[in-house]
């Protein structure tokens, strides 16, 4: 067993409980703001972008595939599941840009070069060597 292991895991572990706070979070302010501007939209958007990048940088694509799951997952479920007739996504435009825009903002951080997230000097190859 590698000594990275715990290491690893609790990037995992991290990834997350990121994507559950960042799912929450968003479906939450989405509809912030006035009906000129969605800032609250701009701003879960931003923020699924932004814990993407960290699932990234933290755990590699596995983090960012779980991290990305766990988002939806909760978006969905914040969705679709809620007690009585009370929702929180609602059936106009600004949600269902949430709804695909969220998954869309996730994928945008996956598809970001690999060397935005190396340790390795700028420069050196895999070898080290210049």
């Amino acid at each position: 067993m590698s000594t990275d292991a715990p290491v690893g895991i609790a990037a995992h572990v991290a990834a997350v409980v990121v994507g559950v706070l960042v799912g929450l979070c968003g479906t939450l302010a989405h509809r912030w703001g006035d009906d000129g501007l969605p800032e609250g939209l701009l701003f879960a958007l931003l923020l699924v972008l932004l814990g993407g990048l960290f699932a990234r940088a933290a755990a590699d694509r596995a983090g960012m595939v779980l991290y990305l799951l766990t988002a939806v997952v909760v978006v969905l479920g914040l969705t679709f599941l809620g007690p009585g007739r009370d929702v929180l996504v609602t059936d106009d435009l600004v949600s269902r840009i949430w709804l695909l825009g969220a998954p869309v903002a996730g994928a945008a951080a996956a598809l970001m070069p690999r060397s935005l997230f190396s340790d390795r000097p700028r420069g050196t190859r895999e070898d080290g060597r210049p």
